[in-house]
């Protein structure tokens, strides 16, 4: 689930943060785990990504990179109650 959730970033255009791509050797040797038999759904039923904001994101860049990877009405994005000043 790990790397296929740091797949799906990439194909949005997203690289793993540097901590992640560290700490997949603590997950062990995932090769001898064999081939996953089901689907992961990543993103919405509907396909969509989703972007959640966060309070530390640089929401320019977030929305700029969706847009061009997938195109403006082709992502969600909601913004948390905390966030809304």
């Amino acid at each position: 689930m790990i790397t296929e959730s740091m797949e799906y970033a990439r194909s949005l255009g997203f690289a793993p943060h540097p901590d992640a791509i560290d700490a997949l050797p603590l997950l062990g040797d995932l090769s001898t785990l064999g081939p996953v038999e089901e689907d992961i759904p990543l993103g919405l039923p509907n396909g969509k990504p989703l972007y959640i904001v966060g309070p530390a994101d640089d929401i320019d860049y977030i929305m700029a990179t969706l847009r061009e990877t997938v195109g403006d009405g082709n992502f969600e994005i909601t913004v948390p109650e905390s966030l809304i000043y």
